[in-house]
């Protein structure tokens, strides 16, 4: 059964995992003064802010997802937080306030202070081992539809500006090839609502994006994102929906979930589409 037809909801709530490399080179510079590392924190802190104000009721929030933080960089793959929805929103990491200029209604601008909760921190250090992450994924993922397999499929989006990295030759190539490996074993488990989704995002700077591909010829000499295409899942048809509905709408027949060099705006995007559950989220 590969229908993807399960909403996530209080009685079964939906699993997103984050994979976040968080190797050295994220720390390169991205735009506006910030690194790969800034944006995708940011992209995520944000993320989880409009999952938490969208599934609240009065000052309840839905337990509708479960979402883990996994960074890998250097030697070590990292839980940085697995919890419900609810307890993101009661414990963040901090509170920062930033200015915000909005519209005051008589066609005027004026600034506002708003409290931004924040619940991962940037970080680039060492290494790529991606694939330690995914079979920490898989594990988490095991657990998780040994006592849930009725609840909507889990969902990764892994964000990378690089392949996987073992510190030489020699053992980058067996980091690739475990990272399929563990990939691959992940897209092959079975739940009643079909196969987990893996989406990857490819971030670069000052090349040539491509969203949802169907095939590696649309990615000609980038062996990155041939390897990311490789690992990612083909679109279910709800989620082709979901991207329409955030103007996403280059998806094909065959696409898979994946994009390769995003933009800083793309991230944003494809982040959304990742993480909306297959729906728009204004119907949770």
């Amino acid at each position: 059964m590969n229908n993807y037809s399960k909403q996530w909801s209080t009685a079964t709530p939906g699993y997103l995992i984050f994979l976040i490399d968080q190797s050295s080179s994220m720390g390169n510079e991205w735009a506006d003064e910030k690194t790969f590392a800034d944006y995708t924190a940011e992209v995520i802190n944000k993320t989880i802010n409009e999952l938490i104000a969208t599934n609240a009721a009065g000052e309840t929030v839905k337990n509708r997802v479960f979402i883990s933080l996994i960074g890998y960089g250097g030697a070590s793959i990292k839980d940085l937080r697995s919890d419900y929805l609810s307890e993101y929103a009661e414990s963040p990491l901090r509170i920062d306030t930033v200015t915000k200029r909005v519209k005051d209604g008589v066609g005027g601008f004026f600034d506002m202070e708003i409290e931004v909760p924040i619940f991962i921190e940037p970080s680039a250090s060492g290494i790529t081992p991606m694939a330690g992450a995914f079979e920490f994924a898989k594990k988490l993922i095991d657990k998780w539809i040994s006592v849930k397999n009725d609840n909507p499929v889990p969902v990764i989006i892994n964000v990378s500006d690089g392949r996987p990295d073992g510190g030489n030759p020699e053992a980058s190539k067996a980091e690739t090839i475990n990272t399929i490996t563990a990939a691959t074993e992940i897209m092959n488990l079975e739940t009643l609502d079909g196969n987990p989704l893996i989406f990857n995002v490819h971030i670069a700077k000052n090349q040539e994006e491509i969203q949802f591909p169907e095939n590696t010829e649309e990615l000609v000499g980038d062996e990155m994102s041939k390897f990311l295409f490789k690992i990612s899942s083909k679109v279910p048809e709800v989620y082709k929906r979901a991207a329409k509905n955030l103007d996403m709408d280059s998806l094909k027949a065959n696409s898979k979930g994946f994009i390769s060099n995003a933009s800083p705006e793309s991230l944003i995007k494809f982040i959304n589409f990742g993480s909306s559950g297959g729906l728009n989220r204004a119907s949770f």
